[in-house]
């Protein structure tokens, strides 16, 4: 059975670290979110779109290795 528990970070691009900001922070389209451990500033709407990209991939390959044991388990 599949985890339903997945958790994608928001992660800097530039050095990938996972983004840190305060707990009240919100961000909206345009906004720059600043790495505290490189310095650079990613944008929000291109962070939140790498992540969808990561989870995307993540959730097709939990489903690619349950499709397989399900076919292992059909055609023993």
């Amino acid at each position: 059975m599949i985890d339903d528990d997945l958790e994608i970070p928001l992660r800097c691009l530039f050095c990938k670290v996972p983004l840190q900001a305060a707990e009240d922070s919100s961000f909206h389209a345009g906004d720059l979110i600043r790495c505290l451990s490189c310095g650079e500033d990613s944008e929000y709407e291109s962070v939140l779109e790498v992540a969808k990209e990561e989870a995307q991939d993540n959730v097709q390959r939990l489903l690619d290795k349950e499709m397989s044991k399900l076919a292992k388990k059909l055609f023993k």
